[in-house]
């Protein structure tokens, strides 16, 4: 599909994800980000950068080759991988939200309606993931126990927060930062919602960029291991391909119609990424998702 008919494609399907799920008109800038989102060829230039972003995650550093760590031909994607590309999407969403000078002195929007700074949420980004240095990457897949994730992750970060010296302690940001990311599934805080999505977006945009590169992370129907949240998703997708089914449409029915993360985007910023890159890569949109703007 050529960059054209993939601006026009994105416009008709935008128009129908407002439909569904119109922006958050309530505060005074959201005209730029309605902007923003129907402006097809802003979108088609943030999605690019992200996926840089994204393919940056898969390239091995020259010396784990010199240094016989591996010379895989790729580096699969790391969790600081994972929480550099969330890092940029937040980026975007932010100023696409508030203005590029968001956080800036004399900016219309030094923090966010709710109260959190730039600085908060970067902080709460590279805070996100990090007790997985000690816990693991859990699968959030619907097998693991949640209430025993949280708390190991709240004892790890409460553990990290001594660790910040005492001058930065005498100001709020760490523990705004700290706040954003134990909120992230109470729903309190328009920006920790916006984290979530974020994260979620993140996972399937990387899932998206192996797409790009011939390297598709698949599950088999017969994969023994299937979660019934698997096994769900497969069903929407459909027959597969000759039983494999790909991550990357595994995980949007994930994100649009299962778990509905895109609720937490309350001005469809990701969801225009996901739709970009989505043509970008694929050249069509799911069928499945197409059936829900006419249901």
């Amino acid at each position: 599909m050529d960059k054209n008919h993939i601006l026009q494609e994105y416009s008709r399907i935008i128009k129908e994800e407002l439909k569904i799920k119109s922006i958050d008109t309530t505060y005074d800038n959201f005209w730029m980000l309605q902007h923003v989102i129907s402006d097809a060829n802003a979108i088609y230039g943030y999605t690019m950068q992200i996926a840089e972003v994204a393919k940056s995650s898969l390239l091995s550093r020259s010396y784990n080759k010199i240094y016989n760590l591996s010379d895989n031909a790729i580096a699969y994607e790391s969790v600081g991988g994972h929480t550099n590309l969330v890092s940029a999407l937040m980026d975007r969403a932010l100023i696409s939200t508030y203005g590029p000078d968001f956080g800036g002195t004399n900016a219309g929007y030094p923090c966010t309606i709710d109260g959190f700074s730039y600085r908060d949420i970067m902080e709460a980004v590279r805070l996100h993931d990090l007790p997985e240095n000690q816990i693991g990457d859990w699968p959030d897949n619907g097998s693991l126990d949640r209430n025993k994730k949280a708390a190991l992750e709240q004892d790890f970060l409460q553990s990290f927060k001594t660790l910040y010296p005492d001058y930065e302690n005498r100001f709020p940001s760490n523990d705004k930062a700290l706040k954003l990311v134990a909120n992230m599934d109470t729903r309190k805080y328009r920006t920790s919602d916006l984290l979530k999505a974020a994260d979620k977006a993140a996972a399937l945009i990387i899932t998206l960029c192996y797409d790009s590169i011939g390297q598709p992370p698949m599950l088999h129907i017969d994969n023994p291991n299937l979660s019934k949240r698997d096994v769900e998703e497969m069903k929407i997708c459909g027959s597969g391909e000759d039983g494999w089914y790909r991550a990357s449409e595994m995980w949007a029915i994930d994100y649009f119609k299962l778990r509905k993360f895109n609720e937490l985007d309350k001005d469809n910023f990701f969801t225009a990424i996901i739709v970009m890159y989505t043509l970008i890569v694929k050249g069509y949109w799911y069928t499945w998702r197409e059936k829900d703007y006419f249901s």
